[in-house]
């Protein structure tokens, strides 16, 4: 039957292609054990929390202790540092979510100081799923502490007699005002007295709701989203943020329509006659690399054009760089790593198929690990380690550290060194795989 003898052709076409095989047969359920994976919490390791910079500024026990009972919450990953300056430095390089500031006087408020507790948290504004889920942590957080002050009688002495004290000597109270306050201090008395007859949880509660009658929030947080020190006050589009992940996603396509193009000179022999010409192998890999490279930088030069423009007519707002300098460097970075990469992806393929399929199937999962598709802190923590492999992660650090993160150039030297580092390695793999092609 021709069909069927058509058919098996085909077929065994594919099964001699292995590059192309593998990525129509075995690479989806690689794929799908690997999504299992992360959303299972799998991998020997538990989930991932919001990475957390707290700063204590207070030093009282009140502070200590909701800084403890933030490193108990497992949805956290609190790192306690000595400065302001020093949270503020990990949120702009990515480390942090936030940073969370334990303000001087936390120990001194709360509920019979008659006035909230307050907490102000600097926050990276590209990580906003992540800003949401730790405010509402830190307001859970809080009320558990001011719930462990009602069991703890004498701890609640305590602050009912410092809380008398500020009252009486607080300027600005009308009798009103002090005559609700002494109520509220009479009836914690009365429940500290009846729960020294009876230790009865439910008239502990009581005593909650008779002070929940006053106007009065357990927790101010005042939330901060960071900005570039150098423009600071101005106003700052929400295309800074979006800009970096649009380069990635248009190197990822620089990098598979060269990996295909190479692969099918490979398969066609051109590349073989290239390299049989007087042109030097490393001039004839030289030529391949500097055009993807130059598609890579004009890529990213169209988009930042574009999204400045967009950010113009749509929000009426500037597109504003924090360090022009910084972030060319980041551009052409960002170009070399990945015009390495489509080197080494080539030197792997000799199918046209092969290149595309390889090319389109490693960039998809080095996007996913690296937080092109999935929020990094929603990762189980052994991917969030080995996001580190991951172009995608340091490109687009790399990129926003120039345009609005305000990183130093020390802070920059990490990206950009992984960016340098994975482009030099690629050339290398290339430049191999160019010498297999002459021996062949």
């Amino acid at each position: 039957m021709p069909i069927l003898t058509l058919a098996l052709k085909d077929l065994r076409l594919l099964v001699r292609d292995r590059m192309n095989c593998f990525f129509t047969f075995i690479f989806p359920v690689l794929f799908a054990i690997l999504f299992g994976l992360i959303f299972s919490g799998g991998g020997g390791g538990e989930k991932g929390g919001v990475p957390l910079a707290v700063v204590n500024e207070d030093g009282g026990a009140a502070a200590k202790e909701f800084i403890a009972d933030l490193g108990k919450d497992s949805a956290l990953e609190v790192t306690e540092v000595a400065s302001r300056a020093e949270g503020e430095g990990l949120v702009r390089k990515g480390s942090a979510s936030a940073c969370v500031v334990v303000p001087q006087g936390y120990s001194a408020s709360g509920l019979f100081a008659g006035k909230a507790t307050k907490l102000e948290v600097l926050v990276d504004p590209a990580r906003g799923a992540e800003s949401g889920l730790l405010q509402g942590k830190l307001t859970q957080i809080a009320f558990q502490g001011m719930g462990r002050m009602f069991t703890d009688r004498s701890r609640m002495l305590d602050a009912l007699k410092d809380s008398r004290v500020r009252v009486a000597s607080t300027p600005g109270f009308t009798p009103t005002q002090r005559g609700a306050f002494d109520s509220m201090f009479n009836a914690a008395d009365q429940l500290q007295q009846q729960l020294s007859e009876d230790d009865s949880p439910a008239k502990g509660e009581e005593g909650g709701q008779s002070g929940g009658g006053f106007a009065w929030s357990p927790v101010d947080i005042r939330v901060q989203e960071l900005t570039p020190k150098e423009v600071t006050g101005k106003p700052k589009s929400a295309f800074q943020i979006s800009f970096a992940q649009g380069v990635v996603w248009g190197l990822v396509g620089c990098v598979a329509a060269f990996v295909s193009s190479l692969a099918a000179e490979r398969q066609q022999g051109t590349l073989g006659r290239l390299l049989g010409s007087p042109l030097a192998p490393w001039q004839v890999l030289a030529g391949k690399a500097l055009a993807c490279f130059l598609s890579c930088v004009l890529v990213q030069v169209i988009l930042l054009g574009s999204v400045m423009v967009i950010a113009r007519v749509i929000e009426h707002k500037a597109f504003i760089v924090s360090n022009w300098p910084m972030l060319v460097v980041a551009i052409l970075a960002a170009a070399a790593a990945f015009t390495g990469i489509m080197m080494a992806f080539a030197s792997l393929t000799r199918t046209e198929a092969s290149g595309g399929g390889l090319a389109r199937a490693v960039m998809l999962v080095l996007a996913m690990i690296g937080g092109g598709t999935i929020p990094l802190f929603l990762l189980p923590r052994w991917m969030q380690t080995v996001s580190g492999v991951s172009p995608f992660r340091w490109a687009v650090l790399a990129l926003e550290g120039g345009i609005w993160r305000g990183m130093t150039a020390r802070e920059m030297l990490l990206p950009l060194g992984v960016l340098i580092g994975l482009a030099v390695a690629g050339f290398v793999a290339g430049a191999v795989g160019v010498r297999r092609v002459r021996v062949a």
